[in-house]
């Protein structure tokens, strides 16, 4: 014997709680913070075995949750920009510059907390 089970989540405290189909409520409220829950799915669940046999969801949980999705992650290029001009013609500062400059300035050194140079405006960051 199969019974079927309504689930609706919190969107604030990411707790699902479970429904009978027979239970109809205006606003499904969560009972841990109070706020009111959205629809998450439909399931049906052998009651011998206790596991899933079949699962209806709306698209717009699968497209709104990327946990469910599975698809593919876009990847980014990182690239620097300075902060002042906003041009990528950076290039990073090497530990022996850095070494350099501290050895000739010591702690006054300018470039000890620095890790790019802007070849367009000059600037240090």
């Amino acid at each position: 014997m199969n019974k079927i089970q309504v689930n609706y989540m919190c969107r604030k405290c990411w707790k699902i709680q479970t429904y009978s189909p027979e239970f109809e409520c205006k606003e499904y409220l969560c009972p841990h913070c109070g706020k009111k829950m959205e629809y998450w799915g439909t399931e049906e669940i052998d009651e011998n075995t206790g596991k899933v046999v079949k699962e209806w969801s709306d698209k717009y949980r699968e497209l709104d949750n990327p946990i469910v999705t599975s698809g593919t992650s876009v990847k980014m290029n990182p690239v620097v920009t300075c902060p002042y001009c906003n041009s990528t013609n950076t290039k990073k500062i090497s530990l022996t510059a850095k070494a350099v400059n501290t050895a000739l300035f010591g702690i006054l050194g300018t470039k000890r907390h620095k890790q790019w140079h802007c070849n367009k405006c000059g600037s240090e960051w």
